[in-house]
């Protein structure tokens, strides 16, 4: 019974670890829009909906503006979708 509970547990792990490492790391997100290392905080993405890529939001440092883009894994990096 333990080990069953266990390995669901460790499978239910792995399967987020597995899908939180799919989307873009806050420094791609930043190469993708073309702001400076360090411009990008709160970012937070989510797979698109209906469409390739995730859409993240994070705030601009530098304006304190809160932006929206979506981006798509393309060339070995990501790149932001227009």
């Amino acid at each position: 019974m333990k080990s069953a509970i266990c390995g669901r547990l460790l499978i239910a792990a792995g399967l987020c670890l597995t899908l939180a490492a799919c989307g873009p790391s806050d420094e791609e997100l930043s190469q993708a829009v073309g702001a400076r290392p360090g411009q990008i905080s709160d970012v937070s993405c989510s797979q698109a909906s209906g469409k390739p890529g995730y859409v993240c939001s994070f705030t601009d440092t530098y304006t304190g503006s809160v932006l929206t883009r979506r981006v798509v894994k393309a060339g070995g990096g990501w790149q932001a979708a227009y």
